[in-house]
């Protein structure tokens, strides 16, 4: 029954979503003289979750993943605690906070993914502009040879700078695509390459790039030193979880106590809880430490 009741609660949270999306949209080509705009619902979604296009997931797909674990999330709750107050409590909660870490964290991959592949694109730049290529020339060498993303970044730029936009414009734009400390100083040595001009320009610039691959050298030494810790706390993680898992399969009377009973139910949820707040302790730490 609680199963019944707690899709129903997920399919009408679902429809009354859409619903309120789709409620008073304007016809793009109507006429709107003198009048006052307002905010969508989507669009205080999106501030309230921080979404922007840096994110590489639509907003149709954030809002979909939301509305599905929120809904898991109310059928959880129900289940432990049986109390449809506390459960449409924390759905609004976690509706309104999950896809924030969610975003964060495909931000994160995006921008991960762009940092491993950068120095091996920025080490073919360097080898160009030492035989004398050109700046937008040296981009174009190197998307030929790097890896997506920064394939089609660095041929996207090489097309910008040979039709006259300048190098700081263009690198600006890979710094907002890619907001992190390498693009930035990326962005900066542009800037001073533009800035001093003449023959020691391309000196100047080579030189900057030249640290900025010795940094993410030692950025990547810093990463495999901590890949060992990361399998160190999986395997802290997957042991409590296959003794209960082997437990409850030897003796199962023992442990039905935990789903059959309102202080196991209660319980339960607190170990549970209390393990992946342990759990994102210990990887947020070493992330931290990965990130110095």
């Amino acid at each position: 029954m609680i199963i019944l009741f707690s899709a129903l609660v997920f399919l009408l949270v679902l429809f009354a979503s859409f619903f309120f999306i789709g409620f008073k949209n304007k016809n793009p080509v109507e006429e709107r003289y003198d009048k006052p705009v307002k905010r969508s619902f989507s669009f205080n979604l999106k501030k309230l979750w921080n979404w922007s296009d840096i994110c590489p997931v639509s907003f149709d797909t954030i809002f979909t993943i939301d509305i599905f674990i929120t809904g898991l999330f109310f059928a959880c709750i129900m289940f432990f605690l049986n109390n449809i107050l506390i459960s449409i409590l924390a759905a609004i909660t976690v509706f309104a906070t999950a896809p924030t870490l969610i975003i964060n964290i495909l931000v994160k991959r995006k921008i991960n993914k762009f940092k491993k592949k950068l120095e091996f694109a920025i080490s073919i730049v360097i080898s160009s502009l030492e035989v004398g290529m050109p700046l937008f020339k040296a981009l174009k060498e190197s998307s030929q040879f790097a890896e997506e993303p920064l394939k089609s970044e660095f041929s996207r730029m090489s097309v910008e700078i040979e039709g006259g936009i300048p190098a700081t414009k263009a690198f600006q734009g890979l710094y907002e695509r890619f907001p992190c400390r390498e693009s930035s100083d990326i962005n900066d040595a542009m800037e001073l390459y533009e800035t001093v001009g003449g023959a020691k320009s391309v000196d100047l610039l080579r030189t900057l790039l030249v640290n900025l691959q010795e940094t993410m050298t030692v950025n990547s030494q810093v990463q495999q030193y901590t890949k060992g810790a990361k399998t160190s706390v999986v395997m802290m993680a997957c042991v409590p979880v296959a003794f209960s898992i082997i437990m409850i399969l030897v003796a199962p009377d023992l442990y039905s106590v935990l789903w059959t009973t309102t202080s196991g139910k209660i319980t339960l949820a607190f170990c549970i809880g209390l393990f992946i707040f342990g759990v994102w302790v210990i990887w947020s730490i070493i992330s931290n430490i990965e990130e110095l």
